[in-house]
């Protein structure tokens, strides 16, 4: 059951029965190997482009690697321990406008660095794991795994050291796609946050002083979204193996960014089935959607679901929309930073509003 488990957690599994895709944009792909020139690294969990152009990237084993645009290590940072600017088990990567900061699992703190990889504060007062987590000036919005019923979007104010607000409200539909790792998407689109959960289109916007909620509403026949009835807590905690296969069939969200002056939504749709404990992708497909500012679906792109290319490992800054993958060198495996540039193929082509 647990090797069952596991497959369905790497392979992301969310579906839907419909195979036939259609796109309406290019992607063109420019690749840069990544080198080892500093240090050996182990496989990234978390990465983040930085205002300046250059990258950054959690390892499994604690590293914080910062790259030039050209793929060369700048520095390897080792700031593995639990004291002062210390993190035990970093593993979520953010920026801000003069650094980034870096999320530690096990201690529940983040750490902050400039821009060159100085340690420069360190935050406390979280009270939950975190999936992804945006910085909006003084204040780090967070998307955090909960139960139904809860708030899912904690903000922590960096000044007073706390959280001091949580919104959103989790729903039976969302617990079970959250059992994808990468379930949902956040993120600072024209100076305000945007957030989407794990199991529907619909965007939700933080406005005012208060952080009210301004809900987007989206559909689209290729994205169906999970109904179920039951209690999702009582059947995750009672029957796994029923909450996944009730998941089949469905879509689901895996990421949300601005690219310059729209928004990228990445999910996965498409039909995947178990047979002798394996799972069949060979119909799943990985998408990338642009929406424009008025939350129109604009484009369009389908690829085969590929387990190379970790949901975790996307980020965007300005213009610019990257992933770390992993492909097969001449002798052993190497990772490469992609950067995805979105073309428009059919023009004012009507594909949603809600």
């Amino acid at each position: 059951m647990k090797n069952f488990i596991l497959l369905f957690l790497l392979f992301s599994v969310a579906c839907e029965s419909k195979s036939d895709y259609q796109n309406s944009m290019n992607l063109d792909i420019e690749s840069t190997k990544l080198l080892e020139n500093i240090s050996l690294t182990a496989e990234s969990t978390s990465t983040a482009l930085i205002s300046n152009g250059e990258m950054v990237s959690v390892t499994e084993k604690g590293q914080i690697v910062i790259y030039s645009i050209d793929g060369n290590q700048i520095k390897v940072l080792d700031k593995k321990g639990e004291g002062e600017l210390e993190l035990k088990n970093p593993t979520l990567v953010s920026t801000f406008e003069d650094g980034f900061l870096v999320w530690c699992r096990d201690l529940l703190k983040m750490v902050a660095f400039d821009s060159e990889g100085n340690p420069i504060e360190e935050y406390f007062g979280f009270n939950h794991s975190i999936k992804k987590f945006v910085v909006k000036e003084n204040l780090i919005f967070t998307y955090i795994n909960t139960l139904v019923d809860k708030p899912f979007i904690q903000i922590y104010d960096m000044e007073e050291g706390r959280i001091i607000k949580e919104i959103g409200n989790t729903v039976n539909e969302q617990l079970i796609s959250n059992l994808n790792s990468c379930g949902g998407g956040i993120t600072l689109y024209n100076d305000q946050i945007v957030f989407a959960s794990s199991n529907s289109l619909n965007l939700y916007v933080v406005e005012g002083d208060e952080y009210q909620i301004k809900e987007i509403e989206i559909s689209d026949l290729d994205f169906i979204e999970l109904k179920i009835s039951e209690d999702a807590e009582n059947l995750i905690n009672s029957s796994q193996r029923k909450a996944i296969e009730m998941s089949l069939g469905r879509a689901v969200i895996t990421g949300l960014f601005q690219v310059g002056q729209d928004l990228i939504l990445l999910g996965e749709v498409g039909e995947m089935t178990i047979s002798g404990g394996a799972l069949n992708s060979k119909n799943r497909k990985s998408f990338i959607w642009k929406i424009d500012k008025e939350f129109n679906i604009i484009g369009k792109y389908f690829y085969d679901l590929d387990p190379s290319i970790s949901c975790k490992l996307v980020s965007s800054h300005g213009d610019f929309l990257a992933r770390i993958v992993q492909r097969q060198g001449e002798e052993e495996m190497d990772y490469y930073l992609e950067q995805l540039q979105l073309s428009t193929v059919l023009e004012n082509q009507t594909l949603v509003k809600g």
